[in-house]
């Protein structure tokens, strides 16, 4: 499953997200979820944080002024092209 976040992690139910993806899902932030993958925040200090296919839409984050060095290791950076290929690859989405 490509779970697609768009929302800020303090607007979601960030806990309930966290419980419910598996290590075979896939995340990608988008939006205002691109604030997920800030170095050092709260929810990435949780120790249930362990999504091992986590992304993030480069243009998401250029839109909020967020350089590649201040982004987490947690999550690799894509652009479109490879956001189309994960919604290829990973048939059930579920939107955050």
């Amino acid at each position: 499953m490509l779970h697609t976040f768009i929302n800020s992690p303090f607007k979601s139910d960030f806990l309930l997200f966290s419980t419910i993806v598996t290590k075979r899902d896939a995340v990608i932030l988008l939006q205002d979820g691109v604030l997920l993958a800030l170095k050092n925040n709260c929810f990435l200090q949780k120790k249930d944080f362990n999504f091992k296919n986590s992304y993030v839409l480069i243009n998401d984050l250029k839109a909020r002024g967020i350089l590649h060095s201040q982004i987490s290791d947690f999550f690799i950076p894509i652009n479109y092209i490879g956001f189309v290929h994960l919604t290829e690859i990973h048939k059930q989405q579920i939107i955050w």
